[in-house]
Formats: structure tokens, C-alpha cells, sequence
């Protein structure tokens, strides 16, 4: 295959390729970021978001395979769990409640 000749430009025409050249670049920039987007968006589709049930703060995200778009689930974070279990903390043992009927 011979090489190929260059291509006489005029002075006109080098700044308008280098627009062109430049323009191409930022746009394909911007197509890789928008694919990259759209690659999470897919991967977070697989998750359930663990949000605690007492300060809606998320807790963690885990992977479901059968997980619908924004599924969230319901757990204790340790800051609510704290208190909570102060309250649950064993106490005097009262005895067996009677069925009366019996």
C-alpha cells in the first residue's frame, strides 16, 4: 500500500480542523462519562439500600440478586441500638402468666 500524501491545507482550514479535532475529543469526554454513569446505575439496581427504621439514615448497601429499582430494607443502626438496648437490658424475671380456664 503506498503512503498516502498529505494533503495541502490552506491556513483557512487548519484552525476550523483543530475546532473540529477538539470538539470531537470533548464530546467523546463526555460520551465515556455518560457510559461510566450509566454502568453504576445499572450495578446500583442490584442493591437493597439498609436504612435504619428509627433515623432513616442508610446504614449499608447489600447485594440482591432479585432487587427491584430503589428497594430499601429496614435495620438498627448502633448509634438507635445503644439506647435500645439499655431498655431491653434484663431485668427482675417476672413469672409465667396463667391461662386462666385451665
Amino acid at each position: 500500500m503506498p503512503p498516502l500524501a498529505a494533503l495541502p491545507v490552506s491556513r483557512g482550514e487548519s484552525p476550523r480542523s483543530r475546532q473540529l479535532l477538539s470538539d470531537s475529543r470533548r464530546r467523546l469526554a463526555s460520551a465515556r462519562e455518560l457510559i461510566a454513569q450509566s454502568w453504576q446505575s445499572m450495578a446500583r439496581q442490584s442493591y437493597v439500600r439498609i436504612v435504619c427504621a428509627w433515623c432513616q439514615t442508610t446504614i449499608r448497601f447489600e447485594r440482591s440478586p432479585v432487587a427491584a429499582r430503589g428497594q430499601v430494607s429496614h435495620s438498627i443502626c448502633y448509634e438507635c441500638f445503644a439506647p435500645v438496648f439499655q431498655e431491653l437490658a434484663p431485668g427482675p424475671i417476672l413469672p409465667p402468666m396463667s391461662i386462666s380456664g385451665k
